[in-house]
């Protein structure tokens, strides 16, 4: 039994004319948009100038909150969490994602940080003293 060429398995059947010749050059097969030129630097001085216009630009009108994705509806803030506190928010985010109605949005560990966020500062008038483990103790954690 003679063996298949890989020519024939890559090629579309029935296309012979779609075949590059040797020396024709190979016509490109998706249209690239022109890369657009890179902005210039702005100087320090120059962003603390322009600064009340990107504010004022950040707080246009946005698309409706439905047609968004939730988590697409925040800020990000990046912070340094303990190796403990990564795993048991992982644990109890999947914990909750199995007891929770199908059709509600997925439970994340941004989502059980946001809500622990958001219970800190309901009791921040409770909050006193000048590192973590006073502002802890103040909360009675």
């Amino acid at each position: 039994m003679a063996r298949p060429q890989l020519s024939s398995l890559l090629e579309p059947r029935g296309n012979e004319e779609d075949t590059v010749k040797v020396g024709e050059a190979p016509t490109p097969i998706l249209e690239v948009e022109p890369a657009r030129p890179a902005e210039p630097a702005v100087p320090a001085a120059q962003a603390i100038v322009d600064r009340p216009k990107r504010e004022a630009r950040a707080k246009a009108p946005k698309a409706p909150v439905e047609s968004v994705p939730p988590y697409l509806r925040y800020e990000r803030k990046e912070s340094r969490l303990r190796t403990d506190q990564l795993t048991d928010l992982t644990l109890r985010a999947r914990q909750l994602n199995k007891t929770k109605d199908t059709d509600s949005d997925r439970i994340t560990d941004n989502t059980l940080i946001r809500i622990a966020v958001d219970l800190l500062l309901s009791r921040a008038d409770e909050l006193t003293g000048g590192d973590e483990a006073a502002l802890r103790k103040s909360l009675g954690i």
